[in-house]
């Protein structure tokens, strides 16, 4: 049980982390805060939305990470289950 707790919550955390981080990027972006990002030039704009896509990703994997690790304990679960039906 320890491992599949460990593992959940570490996805948790990374899904959290990234999406904290994407949030707070995006947010200089549009609207108000986004008057200053439009005037950077072409390259710095790049970088930004090259680190907003990077930090995407890794949302995305932390998210099948953790689809993963439950469906891992699911399979355990249904296992286990059925084990002790047969006793």
């Amino acid at each position: 049980m320890y491992k599949f707790g460990q593992s959940v919550l570490d996805a948790i955390n990374r899904l959290d982390e990234a999406m904290v981080k994407a949030k707070s990027l995006s947010l200089v972006a549009y609207g108000e805060a986004g008057e200053a990002f439009r005037g950077l030039n072409d390259e710095d704009q790049d970088i930004i939305l090259w680190i907003l896509g990077g930090l995407i990703s890794e949302a995305d994997e932390a998210k099948t990470a953790l689809y993963s690790a439950i469906r891992n304990f699911a399979e355990v679960a249904v296992d286990g289950q059925e084990g002790a039906s047969d006793a």
